[in-house]
């Protein structure tokens, strides 16, 4: 390809894909290896985290994405809904459509996060703390696709998953783990989802328990973080 067939397909995509602006993924980065370049040649976000699972299988090519910044880009596609659905006029029923337009993209975002980190971390907290993560994830999920008509009471609330996690973000170098997946948005989408659909069984204490937790977990985590106050000051 010649520079300016690679400067238009890099176009192309930052056109396409409002959720990768404010990455700190670089085009210029991306064009330094093949492999990396080779997904900005697609159009959409469903493409790149299809083309991501079967690269990922491979560990030399998951070091080099890695290196390019890619895991901030699948965090994004993992909770872009978070940022779309914070219009107040958007009803419960076109949050959940819109959650489950994307089910399949945040699934392949989140096996090729997996992948990536499985095939280049020797740090075992890596791979707990996206374990968790990946535990809370599937919680907003269900509540979304098996649980919104129903009360508290039938839910498995992650209030284990959650616990553990906040003993972990004590932790400096877990917090910076916790930051890099994607974990303030987690706990953002958990507390969030749990309000939206238990919001009238205030009395449940597990939905209490769920609450208190992640709010002392995002204490933790804003502690001297300049970049996650701002995070949550522009989400309502």
């Amino acid at each position: 390809s010649t520079p300016t067939s690679k400067s238009n397909s890099a176009n192309r995509v930052e056109e396409n894909m409002d959720s990768s602006q404010n990455s700190s993924l670089s085009i210029s980065t991306i064009n330094e290896k093949s492999s990396s370049f080779d997904l900005w040649k697609l159009s959409c976000p469903d493409e790149i985290a299809s083309k991501l699972i079967l690269m990922t299988q491979a560990p030399r090519i998951c070091h080099e994405i890695r290196e390019d910044g890619i895991l901030c880009l699948l965090v994004q596609f993992l909770h872009q809904h978070s940022i779309e659905e914070e219009d107040s006029d958007i009803g419960l029923k076109s949050i959940s459509d819109n959650y489950q337009q994307k089910i399949q993209l945040r699934r392949n975002s989140s096996k090729a996060l997996r992948n990536i980190v499985n095939n280049t971390t020797k740090n075992k907290k890596e791979i707990q703390i996206l374990s968790l993560l990946e535990d809370l994830r599937s919680f907003v999920e269900i509540l979304f696709l098996k649980y919104s008509d129903l009360p508290a009471d039938c839910c498995d609330h992650p209030c284990a998953q959650l616990t553990e996690l906040f003993q972990i973000s004590c932790d400096q170098d877990s917090k910076k783990i916790i930051e890099l997946f994607g974990g303030v948005y987690v706990i953002l989408d958990v507390i969030q989802t749990d309000y939206r659909f238990h919001k009238r069984d205030s009395s449940n204490q597990h939905c209490i328990q769920l609450r208190q937790v992640c709010l002392n977990i995002l204490t933790y985590m804003t502690f001297n973080n300049p970049n996650i106050k701002s995070c949550l000051s522009s989400t309502r």
